[in-house]
């Protein structure tokens, strides 16, 4: 009876601290924490993976509708995936 005892106060500790104990510890930790300084632009860098397989019909105006958001183009990366498609994918993104 007592192992049994001992592993359900255990458990119930556990369950505490996780929703009691590491946010308090979190909260009285905070205040001393190294912050960075903020950067002047509070856009982030953004990379879209465009996955392409057999898609030569439809891939130019995607890469055109991923050029014309409305986001700053230098924050912008294009990262198109083609392997083996057995269409002309890959050479409809070099026009």
């Amino acid at each position: 009876m007592t192992i049994t005892k001992t592993l359900f106060w255990a458990s119930a500790g556990l369950l505490a601290y996780t929703h009691v104990g590491y946010p308090l510890g979190l909260a009285a930790v905070a205040p001393f924490r190294n912050r960075r300084p903020t950067t002047s632009s509070a856009t982030p860098d953004v990379s879209v993976i465009v996955a392409a397989y057999a898609e030569q019909d439809v891939i130019a105006a995607r890469v055109a509708n991923l050029r014309a958001l409305d986001y700053p183009s230098e924050r912008l990366e294009i990262l198109i995936a083609c392997d083996g498609s057995p269409d002309a994918t890959a050479d409809a993104l070099l026009l």
